[in-house]
């Protein structure tokens, strides 16, 4: 009787601790599952890779559907897409036509200028032709009478004993006295009639075929500008030396010019 009611209580504790083990497995699985699905979590990676060789951007993981489609919804909004090969319009120039007007006129006048001097010229040649025909075979006359103080030389240097220094001379220096006429070495017109330091007052004059004759050192000049004259006629005195030839002492400053170019007044005196 005893064995038998041990052998009851064994098979109830049996059946009890085989309840518990079920109670205890099924509360772990509960829990389990509650983990792997419980939305607020966001979830575990639940896709599987079905092939070793499918794309790794196959792969991706699985989310919350809701936020996704949001996420799409904005990359639309934001950066829609521009297909590359779109024809752009290109910039056209507009036609510059204030630019082209200036131009045109700016032409036109250059063209009249070059017309206006080159009728300048031509009267001007035309002038020397009939009015001042420079002989050079028949050369210059003496405008003084005098000693030569100092020669010609654009090649070698000369001394100046006022200035105390060599340089070249352009001119030729003619000794004389002062209140001596000074004449006209050959017929022309006068050009100007000005005053500087070194030559004092100085006439200039055109005689035709290029050439100009200058006078300096004068004083008690009878002409003027745009007077013409014939070879011989007065134009003024011998005034003292300017501060550039007191030691040469009175004097005319006699230069001959051909075409702008200084030339040796000896080579045309006769």
């Amino acid at each position: 009787m005893f064995e038998e009611k041990e052998s009851m209580w064994k098979k109830k504790g049996f059946y009890v601790s085989v309840c518990t083990a079920l109670v205890c497995l099924l509360a772990i699985g509960t829990t389990y599952y509650r983990m792997n699905n419980d939305p607020q979590d966001g979830g575990f990676m639940k896709a599987e890779v079905e092939s070793s060789d499918a794309p790794e951007d196959s792969m991706q993981p699985v989310g919350n559907s809701k936020d996704q489609s949001i996420a799409d919804k904005n990359k639309a909004t934001i950066a829609p897409s521009i297909p590359s090969d779109t024809p752009q319009p290109k910039a056209t120039k507009k036609p510059q036509k204030k630019n082209t007007a200036n131009n045109e006129k700016t032409a036109a006048k250059s063209g009249r200028s070059r017309k206006a001097a080159a009728k300048d010229t031509t009267v001007a040649s035309q002038k020397d032709e009939k009015h001042f025909a420079f002989n050079e075979e028949k050369g210059l006359s003496w405008p003084v009478k005098g000693k030569v103080l100092m020669k010609f030389s654009m090649t070698d240097a000369v001394y100046f004993k006022t200035l105390a220094q060599y340089r070249c001379n352009p001119a030729l220096i003619i000794g004389g006295k002062v209140g001596q006429n000074v004449k006209t070495a050959a017929a022309g017109e006068v050009l100007s009639v000005s005053k500087n330091d070194e030559t004092g007052k100085t006439v200039t004059m055109n005689i035709g075929n290029g050439y100009t004759l200058t006078y300096g050192q004068l004083k008690a000049v009878s002409v003027k500008e745009g007077d013409e004259l014939k070879a011989g006629e007065t134009i003024g005195k011998l005034a003292a030396p300017s501060t550039a030839y007191t030691e040469e002492g009175c004097n005319l400053y006699f230069k001959v010019e051909q075409n702008g170019t200084a030339v040796d007044p000896l080579l045309l005196l006769d």
